[in-house]
């Protein structure tokens, strides 16, 4: 009788830290896949979604070293990554070469506010806000308009129709200088991709790699 009671007694109160544990909620930053429009830049999130460890096959991954951010919004859907999908990132090395393994890689970048209200008048700045984005290429700051227009043809050239790859690029080539007025200290610059009207448009973008807050490793 005793032996059943103290099992019952370990029973109820494994029960009971498991209620304790689902109902706490822990804060994560959120990375904009789309326009922020105002949205808070932080999310609660039960604690049971936020675990500790990563299981890539047979390896168990310490996550306490890795920034964790909700990714909100669908414009990188296309590319594998959907609202509501919680990813864990690692700080963008201080050495030069592992800039240039970026391309292929998701990225969580901070706002540019002054950029961000300079481009975007009337909507709200996102304060301490961050944003997800897929990375294409890196590019040299102050390239030539011929040099520009191959490397960014390469990069793009098995996402964009041939008939309007022209088009394309002598859009991004304005995009291209006007972000390197904004970042003339820079000696590159990172080309990335997102997607507007419900995932049917490809957008690009410039930004500064000093921006980026995490690039992400895992995503669950």
């Amino acid at each position: 009788m005793k032996i059943a009671i103290f099992i019952l007694s370990i029973i109820i109160g494994f029960a009971v830290i498991w209620m304790i544990l689902r109902r706490r909620t822990v804060v994560i930053p959120v990375a904009d896949a789309g326009a922020n429009e105002g949205n808070a830049s932080v999310v609660e999130v039960p604690a049971t979604s936020n675990p500790p460890v990563y299981t890539l096959g047979d390896k168990v991954i310490n996550l306490s070293g890795y920034g964790r951010y909700l990714i909100r919004g669908h414009s990188l859907r296309p590319e594998g990554l959907d609202n509501g999908t919680m990813v864990y990132t690692l700080p963008l090395s201080a050495n030069a070469e592992d800039l240039h393994l970026l391309p292929g890689r998701f990225i969580i970048l901070r706002y540019h506010t002054e950029r961000y209200a300079a481009e975007h008048p009337g909507l709200p700045i996102p304060a301490n806000g961050f944003k997800a984005r897929k990375v294409i290429a890196v590019l040299s700051t102050g390239l030539k308009k011929s040099e520009f227009e191959q490397k960014v043809a390469k990069s793009i050239g098995n996402q964009t129709d041939s008939n309007r790859i022209d088009e394309v690029v002598a859009h991004l080539w304005d995009k291209y200088e006007r972000a390197c007025g904004y970042y003339s200290e820079e000696k590159h610059l990172i080309m990335s991709v997102t997607y507007r009207n419900e995932g049917t448009l490809r957008d690009y973008s410039f930004h500064s790699p000093r921006y980026i807050s995490g690039v992400v490793k895992f995503k669950s």
